[in-house]
């Protein structure tokens, strides 16, 4: 069973719910619903039971509901950032509230994080500049987010005869697509940054608002709108067209990438993983695919992303393989504040650059 943050709130104002881990990291990821909205009540006496230091400066809280003291039967609550719950049968006394014997222990997974807004001016109908933020964590320790970054917003059709919005970086024979993760709050700002960077080396870079809803993890078609881009980017005048994506964004890539007539000549994928509801990859799939990819993970990625990068690595014909010393997540890598930010966007330039001369596509 899949659900998001409303299962918990849900939880919580039902009383059904006694205890709530919650995972919080640091980094500043965007806007985002809140747990406990502002200006409701919650129904619920909540005190701290435990918390827990862990790497990356996360911290793990256990809050627990004073009814739980009581002697009810305990129902636990966690939000993962890509909104999974999963639902685990565990033998327990009748609950009068559901009509089962053996009710559900019920897994529900939450991310939270701090949120800080920017403002970005116009500069003109058809140009943008958006100033670096901390609401964009591409930006954060970056030596080219000292100036503003320039852009057009546009409009392509993906592949589902939608449209999508977007912004576009630069000019140049070379073009990036840049997709962004699937969590709550992630955005095209999460890639901006990066896109500058890009424009600065004189190439195209795109980002854009996909039509999948995080929250209800409707990211199957998600591959139509990075073809859309390709396409797009080729109409613009890009000789060659690499897909970068993070996390789902990842995945969707390069599921793009495996489809007949694609436009796409190489790939970077940032902290997906092999298996995920919307996509799963096979050796058959991957060792199809010939282009260049270069895959990319934290070795502490809480996802899992580290294996599977190192799987799919095997597995693809033309594949490079790079894993960070860190615990973050796809994009909240360039967050950091040190070398780790650095070594990807050198990587990923480097890789640019090299696949700047590849004439097939994948």
């Amino acid at each position: 069973m899949s659900g998001s943050g409303t299962l918990a709130r849900w939880l919580r104002e039902q009383r059904l719910l006694d205890e709530l881990q919650v995972l919080v990291h640091p980094p500043v990821v965007g806007k985002g619903k809140k747990l406990f909205e502002s200006g409701v009540q919650v129904p619920l006496r909540l005190r701290l039971l435990s918390s827990e230091a862990l790497a990356a400066a996360s911290t793990w809280l256990s809050i627990i509901a004073d009814a739980a003291v009581a002697g009810h039967s305990v129902t636990t609550a966690m939000l993962t950032s890509e909104e999974s719950v999963q639902i685990v049968a565990r033998p327990r006394p009748t609950w009068y509230l559901l009509p089962v014997r053996q009710p559900l222990c019920i897994l529900v997974a939450l991310v939270s994080s701090l949120t800080l807004v920017a403002c970005v001016p116009a500069t003109g109908p058809e140009s943008t500049t958006a100033a670096p933020s901390a609401s964009n964590p591409a930006s954060a320790g970056s030596s080219s987010s000292a100036e503003p970054a320039s852009y057009r917003e546009i409009t392509f059709a993906a592949r589902d005869a939608g449209r999508r919005s977007g912004r576009l970086f630069g000019t140049g024979r070379v073009a990036i697509v840049l997709s962004h993760m699937g969590s709550s709050g992630a955005s095209q700002d999460d890639w901006t940054s990066f896109a500058a960077e890009l424009a600065k080396h004189g190439h195209q870079a795109l980002t854009y608002a996909r039509a999948a809803d995080a929250d209800l993890n409707d990211f199957a078609d998600h591959w139509r709108d990075v073809l859309g881009a390709a396409t797009f980017l080729r109409d613009n005048g890009a000789e060659v067209v690499i897909a970068v994506g993070a996390s789902i964004g990842a995945m969707a890539s390069l599921y793009a990438a495996e489809q007949p007539t694609n436009g796409i000549n190489a790939v970077i994928w940032l902290a997906g993983v092999q298996q995920a509801e919307s996509y799963e990859f096979t050796e058959v799939d991957v060792s199809s695919v010939r282009c260049p990819i270069l895959f990319i993970s934290g070795e502490a990625d809480a996802y899992g992303g580290a294996k599977s990068a190192r799987q799919l690595h095997a597995w693809a014909p033309a594949g490079e393989l790079l894993i960070i010393d860190s615990g973050r997540h796809g994009t909240d890598i360039l967050a950091e504040d040190g070398p780790n930010a650095g070594t990807l966007r050198r990587t990923m330039l480097e890789f640019v650059e090299r696949a700047a001369g590849q004439k097939a596509t994948c």
